[in-house]
């Protein structure tokens, strides 16, 4: 999962800014890899998976 999150970076950056919200869904280690991804990708945003978190916009249901 996190591989296709890489190769759509822009697009998936441009819809956090605009204000997407997030939601993953499955294991606790591909959670986590995405959650890595997703930070690399909104660096530039000068944000990260904690703040979206924050703000409501970023939910897991992870096992």
């Amino acid at each position: 999962m996190q591989d296709k999150i890489a190769v759509d970076g822009e697009e998936l950056r441009q819809l956090i800014e605009s204000g997407a919200q997030i939601l993953v869904c499955g294991g606790r280690s591909m959670a986590n890899s995405v959650m890595l991804a997703i930070d690399e990708i909104i660096a530039p945003l000068a944000t990260d998976v904690i703040a979206l978190k924050a703000q409501g916009r970023y939910r897991e249901d992870v096992y």
